[in-house]
């Protein structure tokens, strides 16, 4: 496998009956996730996106994030996820940076999108993902209508697969362009050092438009599952291991923090047998407390949007 649209079309050829991807009430086999995947990029090619165009992203984690990733690299297409939490005046730099000429928009930032949109000098289509809004197309209707056979675009393991922009300290975010080889010597290499495995189940709970979205192309790779929290509630994501047996947990140490807070011997999490910490420094003491809760399976982990 080459690219990031391989996954889903080599699962999908594998074990189509697996289940891929949890969501809210969505439940997708592999099966389903590539036919969506599919129909997307079809749609995209549809409405006139060629090789090398741009899309972004401006939503909370939902499956259609993850769909949206795999399209775009079945299209020739790059994504470039926004961070919800940037400024307007960030979001317009972006946008333009970006050169993006497809939106695509979650639940609660329509609004917020149009006036985006507006003062983008490239935008030619823009795209609810959750409901249907004057001024959109609607994700599901365009994908209802589209072709689910393979698209029938060449693309190389080195084009660029994704353009993730990162600010750190010094003024206005900057584009990072990641390559299909990229992404994938990344994710190969991860789900080695992990040990990842196809009964393996990932509770997702960071954003989706961060470089941190790499164990969902694990498990994904690997023919695992992944359960998707829209974001962060700590009943919820401890409800969810313990009802899909989640095996692993990527999170933030600040997360953990909270959750020995949590009610959480009223949960069965007993499944779990890795929990990876990124993005900052875990507190020694805090950490030792938390494997006197949740055990002696935590993995350190460290990375960044350049690389």
């Amino acid at each position: 496998m080459y690219t990031l649209g391989d996954i889903p079309r080599n699962r999908a050829l594998h074990s189509p009956d697996d289940e891929a991807v949890v969501f809210e009430s969505v439940r997708l086999t592999y099966g389903k996730l590539n036919n969506r995947v599919n129909r997307l990029a079809n749609t995209l090619i549809r409405l006139g996106y060629q090789k090398g165009d741009r899309l972004m992203v401006l939503a909370e984690n939902t499956h259609k994030y993850i769909e949206i990733y795999f399209a775009a690299s079945k299209a020739g297409m790059s994504v470039t996820p926004l961070n919800t939490r940037l400024s307007d005046s960030e979001l317009e730099h972006i946008i333009n940076d970006s050169e993006a000429s497809c939106f695509l928009v979650g639940d609660a930032f329509e609004d917020r999108a149009l006036v985006l949109k507006n003062n983008s000098k490239y935008i030619k289509n823009s795209i609810t993902l959750d409901k249907r809004m004057d001024g959109f197309l609607y994700y599901e209707d365009l994908i209802k209508e589209a072709s689910f056979q393979e698209p029938e675009v060449e693309v190389d393991e080195n084009d660029m697969a994704v353009l993730m922009y990162t600010g750190g300290t010094t003024g206005l975010p900057k584009g990072v362009m990641m390559s299909h080889r990229n992404l994938m010597t990344a994710v190969l290499a991860a789900t080695v050092s992990a040990g990842f495995r196809r009964e393996d189940i990932t509770c997702f709970v960071l954003p989706l438009f961060h470089v941190s979205f790499w164990p969902a192309l694990c498990l994904l790779l690997v023919g695992g599952k992944v359960v998707i929290n829209r974001k962060v509630d700590l009943t919820l994501i401890l409800k969810l291991i313990q009802d899909e047996k989640c095996t692993h947990m990527n999170a933030v140490p600040v997360l953990y923090t909270w959750l020995l807070l949590a009610d959480v011997d009223k949960y069965d999490l007993s499944s779990l047998r890795v929990l990876g910490y990124v993005g900052s420094p875990f507190p020694p003491e805090i950490l030792k407390q938390c494997i006197q809760k949740f055990g002696n399976i935590f993995q350190q982990g460290y990375g960044m949007t350049e690389a």
